[in-house]
């Protein structure tokens, strides 16, 4: 394997694949970053690419198309609207905003954020990775906005470079942070023990986690969704062959038995051929896939 600014150091892993089904497509050239379910098991999407937040019916049927001005990256459901963090990267001016169908509304401004990407819920508040700056930001119910960590295993490898420091964050069943370093090929945990390491060359984007404590990551550049199991074990449950081509990332079904994942089609290692960008949904209780 050859590796370079977009694959960092990956380990190889066996194949353990499950059912995969393309939901929806997009335009190559798109690039779909986050997603949250929302009502009757539709999707929310976040485009940085096009500046806006796609909600998408179960049978793959675009229900609206919501403009934001500004690059739209995390995002989390909120009954049935969501919460999205939208900003131009580098730059401060970073937002949190309530995506309805029939718009947005600001919920505050973000200060000291440079980059937003993963978002999850945790605690009073919610979490968001600042990928840039390499730190997490807690936005508390109080409307609070302050540093929860800021490491140099959360910074990007090459500030210079094509991959992001901290990105995929999810929260583990004893109610610890799980996140990815992406340009440094880690996945960490932020625990009362402080933060460590729980898997080394391994480069992710997003990821999600199952109840018994199983990591699906989004690999990316990598082209494959993979599991990685609490006893540390690896596979990957789809690939290019299943439409996952650049996936950015993951989520469970709220029922748990699938998980949906968005691509960017490969435009950041192909941008001259991408292919359409996806939403991908991949059954875990056929056998291949399953924790």
């Amino acid at each position: 394997m050859i590796f370079d600014a977009l694959h960092p150091p990956h380990d190889a892993v066996p194949s353990d694949p499950a059912p995969a089904t393309v939901l929806a497509s997009w335009e190559p050239g798109t690039f779909l970053e986050n997603l949250a379910p929302g009502p009757d098991g539709s999707w929310w999407v976040t485009s940085p690419s096009h500046r806006r937040v796609d909600h998408v019916a179960a049978d793959g049927r675009l229900l609206t198309r919501v403009d934001l001005g500004a690059p739209a990256t995390g995002i989390v459901a909120d009954g049935d609207t969501a919460l999205v963090t939208s900003g131009e990267p580098g730059t401060p001016g970073w937002r949190l905003l309530r995506v309805r169908d029939d718009g947005y509304v600001p919920v505050a401004d973000l200060p000291g954020v440079t980059f937003a990407n993963g978002m999850t819920r945790h605690g009073n508040g919610l979490v968001i990775a600042d990928c840039l700056r390499g730190a997490l930001v807690r936005f508390t119910s109080d409307g609070a906005v302050e540093d929860l960590v800021v490491d140099p295993l959360l910074t990007p490898l090459d500030p210079q470079g094509p991959l992001p420091g901290v990105n995929g964050l999810a929260v583990g069943p004893a109610g610890d942070l799980v996140m990815t370093s992406t340009g440094r090929g880690l996945v960490l945990r932020l625990g009362a023990a402080g933060l460590e390491v729980v898997a080394e060359r391994l480069v992710g984007d997003d990821l999600t986690v199952t109840p018994d404590g199983a990591l699906y990551v989004a690999t990316h550049t990598f082209d494959s969704v993979l599991r990685l199991r609490p006893d540390g074990a690896r596979a990957d449950v789809a690939t290019r062959v299943d439409g996952v081509v650049g996936p950015t990332s993951v989520a469970l079904e709220p029922d748990g038995r699938a998980l949906v994942v968005t691509t960017t089609g490969g435009m950041l290692a192909a941008p001259d051929t991408p292919e359409p960008a996806r939403l991908v949904r991949i059954d875990l209780t056929s056998g291949g896939g399953h924790p």
